[in-house]
Order: C-alpha cells, then structure tokens, then sequence
C-alpha cells in the first residue's frame, strides 16, 4: 500500500504524465502492482524491464549502456533526470 501511494504522489506531480496516458492512477484504478508483477511475464522491451518479483528492481538489457542512454532512445521528450 506505502508503494502505490508513494507512486500516486510522485505521479500527480509529475510533470510529464501526461505523455503516458495509459497509466491508471488512482483509488479506483492502480496500474502500478499490475505492470509490475506483469513486467516478467510480458515481452520485454528492447532496452529495459523490471524485476517481477519485489523490490522490482530495473534491470537495462545492455549492461554497458546508461539510464540516459536508455531514455533517449524510449523519447526525447521526456529527460532521464525525469
């Protein structure tokens, strides 16, 4: 529950939500355990995913490559920093 509703307050203040406007966030409807616990099963990105299982640690599929590298390729729209 800390988790969810941490991601609520983080995702409400998050400037550039509304370029993912697929992500239900809300007390009436939380994507994030269900993306989540999804992300092992699912086809996985080219470039990242996460751990299926808690603490859903990020994992890159290139190990050489850095989170800005990653984020630049996935839109530059939106920083890494971001």
């Amino acid at each position: 529950m800390n988790l969810e509703l941490d991601f609520r307050r983080a995702w409400r203040d998050w400037p550039y939500r509304s370029r993912f406007p697929l992500i239900k966030v809300g007390p009436h409807s939380d994507d994030l355990l269900i993306v989540l616990h999804a992300s092992g099963r699912r086809p996985r990105s080219k470039f990242a995913y996460w751990e299926s299982e808690w603490p859903f640690i990020p994992v890159l599929e290139f190990d050489d490559w850095t989170y800005e590298e990653v984020a630049a390729i996935i839109t530059a729209a939106v920083p890494a920093d971001a």
